[in-house]
């Protein structure tokens, strides 16, 4: 076991990276196959990922005890909280990336920064969850579809020590790392590849009172950015009033850019005012700000852009 020390509480500058680093060169030296299901170990490089083991410690606090699974731009960690004698995720980025806007979740319990040999990783600790609906579907006989939507973990899970955590969910078993010409491995290419584990239940399995929401995969859907939200001044005064040169052009206005001049430049015919005033309502409608506020299917078809000329022209290809 190997206990890793952090001396920068704060969190590197902030990027969007959704992809790991490039294919290595031709003639860098192979590792031997690892069967799918783990992190690619060329992934283990310089401004790639940091190499991780069961055991670890980080931050003095988080110490590693299975791994949950890995993504784009991380992997994510069970780890047991020496603090607080509780269970939880711990992901670990890309050296110098991390998803914009993330350390501003409320639900980001902790963060921090390892520094590695494959450069310095920013580290979110959020709250572990049970599994994700999709996964119970997966799991069960009943049929579910709604994904990235989480159980959160039950509270009696926190009670388990960490052997008692391995005799429910088994110890895990990385597979080793090696060269194919049996090379030492450098300090940034972990010993072991770890296959993620599943803490979760089949779904009838859960009853009603386990079932708490937790919403995850917030990491790269932030927008505005952190480094935009700060810029907002340049387009916006303290009253929220757009005070930018450029204004917004309204619906009739694109409208006329985007399809009548368009079409016109194509050689298509072009809408009467008629159907354009009616065309642009059906968007209008469809497309309210709060969703309670838009037209149902129903109300589509029963429009009078549909009726009048959507319908009649489908007849018209149809013969």
């Amino acid at each position: 076991m190997s206990t890793l020390q952090q001396e920068v509480p704060a969190v590197a500058p902030l990027a969007v990276l959704d992809a790991a680093p490039a294919p290595p060169p031709a003639d860098e030296p192979r590792f031997c196959p690892i069967e799918d299901g783990t992190e690619s170990i060329y992934s283990y490089r310089p401004g790639g990922l940091h190499p991780v083991e069961i055991g670890d410690v980080f931050a003095d606090r988080y110490s590693i005890v299975d791994k949950l699974g890995q993504g784009g731009w991380s992997t994510v960690w069970i780890a047991r909280d020496q603090q607080l004698g509780k269970y939880v995720a711990l992901k670990i980025a890309l050296a110098g990336n991390c998803p914009a806007g993330a350390v501003d979740d409320p639900r980001i319990l902790d963060h921090f920064v390892i520094h590695g040999p494959n450069g310095d990783h920013n580290a979110i600790v959020t709250a572990l969850a049970l599994m994700s609906l999709h996964d119970a579907k997966e799991a069960s006989y009943k049929y579910i579809h709604i994904g990235n939507i989480l159980l959160r973990l039950l509270d009696t899970l926190d009670a388990l020590s960490v052997e008692e955590f391995y005799k429910r969910h088994k110890k895990p078993v990385g597979e080793e790392v090696n060269y194919e010409d049996g090379r030492p491995l450098p300090e940034g290419v972990p010993a072991h590849c770890y296959y993620p584990t599943w803490p979760g239940r089949r779904s009838e399995d859960v009853s009603v009172s386990e079932a708490r929401i937790l919403l995850t995969d917030f990491g790269v859907s932030f927008s505005p950015s952190r480094e935009r939200w700060e810029l907002r001044s340049r387009w916006y005064d303290e009253n929220r009033v757009w005070q930018h040169k450029y204004t917004p052009k309204s619906w009739d206005a694109r409208f006329e850019t985007r399809v009548r001049a368009s079409r016109e430049k194509a050689g298509m015919e072009t809408l009467g005012a008629d159907e354009r005033d009616a065309f642009l309502g059906l968007l209008k409608s469809m497309l309210k700000y709060h969703p309670e506020e838009r037209i149902s299917a129903v109300d589509v078809l029963n429009s009078e852009w549909v009726q009048r000329w959507a319908i009649p022209e489908l007849d018209n290809v149809g013969h």
